[in-house]
């Protein structure tokens, strides 16, 4: 695996787990805007919950590929066993 790549997968996986740790709160902030009238705030707490959705969504896109990908190995596996070379 790239470096690079764990290392930013490491930085998603930490920056999800605050956003965890926060879950609650953020979602308060969203849901309660009149109560937090700091429109700094409000956005901070917004584009923290945009980002967990949008890592959730990321790793859901992942596993599919990851899924696939299996899927076209398995095929081109039985496919070089058999005689003709179709699978």
């Amino acid at each position: 695996m790239d470096l690079r790549l764990k290392e930013a997968q490491e930085w998603v996986a930490a920056a999800g787990a605050a956003v965890a740790l926060f879950g609650p709160l953020v979602s308060d902030i969203c849901a309660n805007n009149t109560s937090y009238a700091d429109k700094g705030l409000q956005a901070a707490a917004a584009d923290a919950r945009l980002g967990r959705r949008m890592r959730r969504d990321l790793v859901r896109a992942q596993a599919a590929a990851a899924v696939e990908a299996e899927a076209e190995e398995e095929e081109a596996v039985a496919a070089a066993a058999t005689p003709d070379g179709t699978a």
